[in-house]
């Protein structure tokens, strides 16, 4: 009994004992292990509670999930993970995404509802490559800013629009890639400038989104929508509405708003893209106007536009006038090129828009002054449809053009107006010009004048100092012009002039005319084609008649009838031979004639001697082959074919 009462007493201090005794706590990933009926110490329970994570806000190291299930929380970015695919280096959760930056993440709304540039910016100003995905975009406060060079903005397809929203306000872009971004990327966006929401322009105003004077812009260019201005820059997608231009290559100075040639933008890209009425802005000249194409190459050098289409702008692919810039054009279509609907002073010649491809390429500066020529741009595969104006127009600076595969139809006036220069065109087909002709657009207006099919102007001093470009040669290798019905044109290829004689090349062989003016070919259709075949025929009518220069007596007369064919009534003391003069012919005249009412009874045949491009010489013979003279009263009946 009194060991029991002993044994009591000293249990407890043993026990004190042993709980202050140094005791191993198990690492925080490992399972404690106990033994049935083991009396826990104060120890142990502290280490079995360490290796467990709390339910809430509790934190573990180094554990391996095998199969979780998470439904809720977060993680911040610093887990390391492997590819999805096979790698041999892990990055953190963090490194994986930031490869791409999506513009959600710095609070764009995609609903359209409030503004979105200033996210979309602030992903752009990480440097790396960003991410719009589907939904409405809405651009009130600036423009969408690229800054860095290689840097990739992209979207999710054309269900991605980007709007801009600034009604009251100057014109300003919706896009820039600055001059510093070299070999940057925007691709697969739409954009939609709503152009007709901004003022007119009309002295100048810095360019800023918030400008709200209704002044005017030295150069209407800022109301580019989309503005490219770095080296080797790219560009994919569509753009609609553009208060001017859609698609601008080029450097601008945004404080003076001018153009600026040097330096120049060098071999930006424009591929798979779609425009669509652009130049809708209301422009601030006298009368107002409306003008912009769907790519317009301001002052690039090296640039590449190809596989596009644009759709119903007032004008369609351009490379600008005094710029200095150089393009390549290929697979290009443009859609009912629209005239604004102001007729210009001096009439339908002068008006704006309505041009399909406007092609200028020469180093003519902005001030007038020339240096080096740049040949070499080119329109390889394309295709004007209906344009209210001209379907090609090559201004008085350009030189050195190459048209290939290039195809027009119903343009409203000349289907090819060439101003300057030398332009070397192979296998191009027009096909119904000048549809416009007698028509009007807008009200009160002059109608449109009938004009050739083909014009070719040169230039003169007063408008280029380049000698290259004031020798005007068109060189044509297969030109195809028809008309459905009746043509409207009145000339398949006209030779005008602004100072000097523009020179024609057809398959290899040289129309130079003798004076400026002169006409080739009346309406109607020409094929040349066959590198064998020159030129059509061109019966002489009443329209363009003979005269007598010499010869078939003294006070002979001729006379028409209205057709081909016209007649020689041979004068008193008549000689044997007699010279006419028709109208110009590309090489020379085939004249045909026999004599209906011969007062002799001698057989006798007229034939023809000699002729040039203007003249034919005719003689009569006997069936011996000798010269004989006519007798007074004869009547000689003609027949004559230029070629």
């Amino acid at each position: 009994m009194r060991k029991n009462i002993v044994l009591m007493r000293v249990l407890p201090i043993l026990l004190c004992v042993a709980a202050l005794l140094p005791v191993r706590a198990p690492a925080q990933s490992t399972v404690p292990q106990f033994s049935p009926g083991q009396i826990l110490t104060a120890a142990q329970l502290t280490a079995m509670q360490q290796a467990k994570v709390d339910v809430a806000g509790g934190s573990s190291t180094g554990q391996k999930l095998t199969t979780p299930s998470v439904t809720g929380g977060m993680l911040d970015g610093a887990q390391t993970v492997n590819g999805i695919v096979a790698s041999t280096q892990s990055r953190t959760l963090a490194a994986h995404l930031g490869d791409v930056v999506n513009v959600l993440d710095y609070g764009a709304d995609n609903t359209g509802a409030t503004d979105a540039v200033g996210a979309i910016n602030q992903a752009i100003a990480t440097g790396r490559n960003v991410y719009i995905p589907q939904g409405r975009y809405t651009i009130t406060a600036g423009w969408i800013d690229m800054t860095t060079p290689g840097q990739r903005v992209y979207c999710d397809g054309p269900q991605t629009t980007l709007t801009v929203a600034r009604a009251g306000y100057a014109p300003s872009p919706a896009l820039v890639i600055e001059a510093g971004a070299v070999g940057a990327e925007f691709l697969g966006c739409t954009i939609d400038h709503n152009g007709a929401q901004f003022l007119g322009t009309g002295p100048f105003v810095p360019l800023a989104w918030n400008n709200t004077t209704n002044g005017t812009h030295t150069n209407d260019g800022l109301g580019i929508a989309v503005l490219v201005m770095a080296d080797y820059a790219r560009f994919e997608g569509a753009v609609t509405r553009g208060w001017d231009t859609c698609i601008g290559l080029g450097r601008f100075d945004f404080q003076t708003g001018q153009q600026t040639a040097s330096p120049a933008p060098k071999s930006p890209v424009v591929t798979h893209a779609y425009t669509s009425y652009c130049g809708i802005g209301s422009h601030s000249y006298t009368p107002i106007f409306r003008q912009g194409p769907g790519v317009d190459v301001l002052t690039a050098t090296g640039a590449i536009v190809s596989d596009s289409v644009d759709y119903m702008s007032y004008g369609g692919f351009w490379i600008d006038t005094s710029g200095g810039a150089n393009a390549q054009f290929v697979n290009l279509t443009s859609w009912y090129a629209q005239r604004s609907p102001t007729l210009f002073t001096g009439g339908w010649g002068y008006t704006p828009g309505g041009v399909a491809f406007y092609l200028s390429g020469s180093n003519e500066a902005f001030d007038g002054s020339t240096g080096p020529l740049l040949a070499g741009s080119s329109c390889t595969n394309c295709t004007a449809i209906q344009p209210q104006m001209q379907g090609l127009v090559t201004d008085l600076h350009s030189n050195g053009l190459t048209i290939t595969n290039f195809h027009v139809s119903r343009s409203g006036m000349q289907c090819i107006w060439q101003k300057s220069g030398h332009t070397v065109y192979n296998n191009v087909q027009c096909d119904t010009p000048n549809y416009l002709a007698g028509q009007t657009i807008a009200a009160g207006e002059t109608p449109a004048p009938q004009v050739a099919a083909v014009q070719i102007d040169a230039s003169n001093t007063s408008d280029v100092t380049a000698p290259d470009i004031l020798h005007t040669l068109a060189e044509f290798h297969a030109l195809s012009v028809t008309s459905a019905g009746s043509p409207s044109y009145i000339y398949t290829l006209s030779l005008g002039s602004y100072g000097n004689n523009p020179a024609v090349k057809l398959n290899g062989v040289s129309l130079t005319p003798g004076t400026a003016g002169t006409f080739y070919r009346g309406a109607g259709a020409l094929s040349i084609l066959d590198p064998s075949l020159y030129a059509a025929s061109s019966l002489v009518s009443s329209s363009t008649a003979p005269v007598i220069a010499s010869g078939f007596g003294t006070g002979p007369t001729l006379q028409t009838n209205g057709s081909a064919a016209f007649s020689v009534t041979v004068g008193t003391s008549p000689g044997s031979s007699g010279v006419l003069t028709l109208p110009a012919a590309y090489h020379g005249w085939v004249c045909d004639a026999a004599d209906i009412t011969t007062q002799s009874a001698t057989v006798f045949q007229t034939r023809q001697t000699g002729s040039t491009t203007t003249t034919v010489a005719l003689a009569n013979f006997t069936t011996s082959g000798a010269q004989a003279p006519w007798l007074a009263g004869d009547t000689l009946l003609v027949k004559c074919s230029g070629y």
